[in-house]
């Protein structure tokens, strides 16, 4: 899938900027199954946003995403808090 080797390319450029990144420090925030497959290929964690997602909450849920949250928060430090839970 095309959206696995653009995942395994930006992984990639990451560690070439710090090679001490770890997989829990990337993190692919989507609204779809492809996003968290893609998470998972490589293996980092996944936090879907379901406004403007044409998926169902079940469906998502289904696929065992890290975290799933109805809206991506506006204030900055909310945002920040999500990656601290």
């Amino acid at each position: 899938d095309d959206r696995e080797q653009v995942a395994a390319a930006a992984k990639k450029k990451i560690l070439s900027f710090d090679p001490t990144v770890q997989n829990n420090d990337i993190i692919v925030i989507g609204d779809t199954p492809h996003d968290i497959t893609c998470a998972r290929f490589i293996d980092a964690p996944c936090l879907v946003i379901l406004t403007g997602s044409l998926y169902k909450k079940e469906e998502l849920t289904a696929l065992k995403p890290w975290k799933i949250i109805q809206e991506l928060p506006e204030n900055r430090q909310d945002v920040l808090g999500l990656f601290k839970q």
